[in-house]
């Protein structure tokens, strides 16, 4: 049995109720329709719950207590109207921009999308490609698939709508290394790297200054009345680094980075590839890994997650010499752990 997330589970109930637009479900029949366990009946019920919540009733409860149904709200898809249409759509794109993400879902919710598109008039339709097309070249993925942080929909609905709009954004936010301070930033892209979810932002007067802080480190968000003009400069700096990896780190620019390692090891490395400019060369008895990346923490620690698989940096001279320090600071920690 396939484990899904909330927003999984809630895509499929919904595409269910959709489906049978004249039929009454109870909260078994569901589980039993989608073949969820017993165990998570308390969950489908939050689940449930949540849908009932959405604007625009799109799922309906009818009865009390242990003779609650459940139906489709939307008497028929050519009949559909959504209340706060824009503000439904753009999480309805930003979720059609991420599909890959829900590998057990991403048919249910390009078939849901697919319904509404035939449901709505050719105004409503504009109104869709103007916010898909704002919205599609602002989600960048850096790196491995990440998970959506289910608590940030609300905050980041809000980021959205301010970069599609080019508002300026103010936010309550805790550094790494600081308080929380409040800040007005210039908002351009999302950009999913390795289970987080980033705001790329550029810096007053600096188009080329571009930097990122994490959704789940944002206490408050609210769209600001200052407007921003998009500037290319600075979406493709935004570009040039989620390429290289270099987003979050302020060090030296790409470089080459050669490594060799056994060649029984090689599965590994194409299961978790660090870079899409990585390459592999067989030699006589070894592989040789090349790529063109900047030296990041991100980095370090990829290569001492394959360090038990007897990765070896060849070059750069510098990161082998940080690997090194790295690895007599380790020995010294735990030959004397009391110090």
């Amino acid at each position: 049995m396939a484990e899904y997330t909330k927003s999984e589970r809630q895509i499929q109930i919904l595409v269910h109720l959709l489906n049978k637009p004249k039929q009454s479900f109870s909260l078994t029949q569901i589980m039993q329709a989608l073949s969820y366990p017993e165990a998570d009946r308390r969950n489908i019920q939050r689940d449930i719950n949540s849908l009932l919540s959405l604007p625009g009733h799109l799922v309906e409860c009818q009865g009390n207590g242990p003779h609650k149904v459940y139906k489709s709200g939307i008497k028929a898809m050519h009949n559909l109207e959504l209340p706060n249409f824009e503000d439904t759509m753009r999480q309805l794109v930003f979720l059609k921009r991420i599909t890959y993400i829900y590998p057990g879902t991403a048919a249910l919710i390009e078939d849901l999308i697919e319904r509404i598109l035939q449901s709505i008039t050719m105004e409503q339709k504009d109104k869709l490609k103007e916010v898909y097309d704002a919205i599609n070249s602002k989600v960048l993925f850096m790196g491995t698939q990440p998970d959506l942080d289910e608590t940030a929909n609300q905050k980041l609905n809000i980021i959205l709508k301010a970069i599609r709009t080019r508002h300026e954004i103010h936010t309550l936010y805790t550094p790494t290394w600081d308080e929380e301070k409040e800040s007005d930033r210039i908002p351009l892209m999302i950009v999913l790297f390795q289970n987080e979810i980033y705001v790329a932002c550029a810096r007053h007067g600096n188009p080329e200054a571009v930097y990122v802080i994490k959704l789940n480190r944002i206490k408050s968000v609210e769209i600001s009345p200052k407007t921003f003009v998009e500037n290319s400069v600075s979406l493709n700096a935004v570009r040039t680094r989620v390429r290289d990896l270099s987003l979050l780190d302020n060090g030296q620019g790409a470089e080459k980075v050669v490594l060799t390692i056994p060649k029984e090891y090689r599965p590994y490395i194409e299961e978790r590839p660090f870079h899409p400019s990585l390459k592999i060369k067989e030699k006589k008895s070894h592989l040789q890994i090349t790529m063109n990346v900047k030296v990041t923490p991100q980095l370090v620690q990829w290569l001492l997650f394959h360090t038990p698989n007897y990765i070896t940096v060849v070059e750069p001279a510098h990161l082998r010499e940080e690997l090194l320090a790295l690895g007599q600071e380790l020995v010294e920690k735990y030959r004397h752990p009391s110090r």
